[in-house]
């Protein structure tokens, strides 16, 4: 499952990453998951509900 749009654009997320957002992404944009870009578009819009990990993963920090 991959975050930032730039960060992962070509690339998997790493197991880091994955740590970082499972849980958000399970949570918050259940109907998106497996499709990784559709994840991604659901977290961006959801940035301000995301837990402070995986808001930083996601806003590149």
């Amino acid at each position: 499952m991959g975050m930032a749009a730039d960060a992962y654009a070509d690339d998997p997320a790493t197991p880091q990453q994955v740590a970082a957002c499972k849980a958000d992404a399970l949570r918050l944009c259940p109907l998106d998951i497996p499709d990784t870009r559709q994840v991604e578009a659901c977290m961006q819009r959801k940035v301000t509900r995301l837990s402070p990990a995986c808001r930083d993963t996601v806003q590149g920090k």
